[in-house]
């Protein structure tokens, strides 16, 4: 879920990039319009940096487009054999393999033993 959130705002920041790149492309084929129909470039010049300047329009608005539909589709659920083991790494990680057993214990185990058995000496003497 976390890269889904990760992909979003990347994939947003291109979208954002996509934006400016379609503006900055529709200014320059206007400014070369605007050059023609004043008369200070030539058609033929004019015609062929449009048609350059069109053909990356449509690759940008094509790209623009199917990013904002990944963007817009939620991502697939995980599976459940996915859910499944991830809850099995977790177990594994979180709870002890084995049960605890009486002989295990603090480092001051031995300790204890000891004091036992001198405990139990006096009681016997």
């Amino acid at each position: 879920m976390i890269a889904a959130y990760a992909l979003v705002s990347a994939s947003s920041d291109d979208l954002a990039r996509l934006e400016a790149q379609i503006a900055s492309t529709r200014g320059k084929i206007r400014e070369y319009q605007l050059a023609f129909e004043d008369g200070t470039m030539p058609g033929d010049a004019c015609g062929e940096r449009i048609r350059e300047l069109n053909e990356q329009l449509t690759q940008a608005c094509d790209e623009h487009n199917t990013l904002k539909i990944q963007i817009e589709t939620p991502p697939e659920p995980p599976a459940l054999t996915e859910i499944g083991d991830i809850q099995e790494l977790i177990r594994s990680v979180l709870l002890p393999t084995a049960p605890p057993t009486r002989t295990s214990g603090p480092i001051h185990a031995p300790h204890c033993a000891k004091l036992r058995r001198t405990h139990s000496s006096r009681r016997s003497a």
